[in-house]
């Protein structure tokens, strides 16, 4: 399990080898199915199976807590360490290396 904090902006995301359970602590978030977008508010939760494409949006100005639960549990505390200062360039490398697969980001 993870706790995070949602800024502004939007990410499409895969993960092969994990499903992701999001639970919602603090603020608004908007969770996409690969189908639709829905709100999550305080308590609200969202599921994404292994393989399925699925993305969190932040249009709003206040960040939102989140609850991430990751099935089988994988560790995550050398990615989220890595994440912090990770320049751009080397986002696509270190996402690879922990089987986070995006649909859109930037190019180096």
């Amino acid at each position: 399990m993870a706790h995070v904090t949602v800024q502004p902006g939007a990410v499409h995301a895969v993960a092969q080898t994990f499903s992701e359970t999001f639970v919602v602590e603090e603020g608004e978030v908007d969770y996409f199915d690969g189908r639709t977008w829905r709100t999550l508010r305080p308590g609200g939760t969202a599921h994404a199976a292994a393989g399925d494409v699925h993305a969190l949006r932040m249009k709003r100005t206040e960040p939102a807590a989140l609850l991430m639960a990751l099935s089988p549990g994988v560790p995550r505390e050398e990615y989220f360490t890595q994440l912090a200062t990770a320049d751009v360039c080397d986002l696509s490398r270190l996402h690879e290396a922990h089987d986070n697969h995006f649909t859109d980001g930037p190019e180096c």
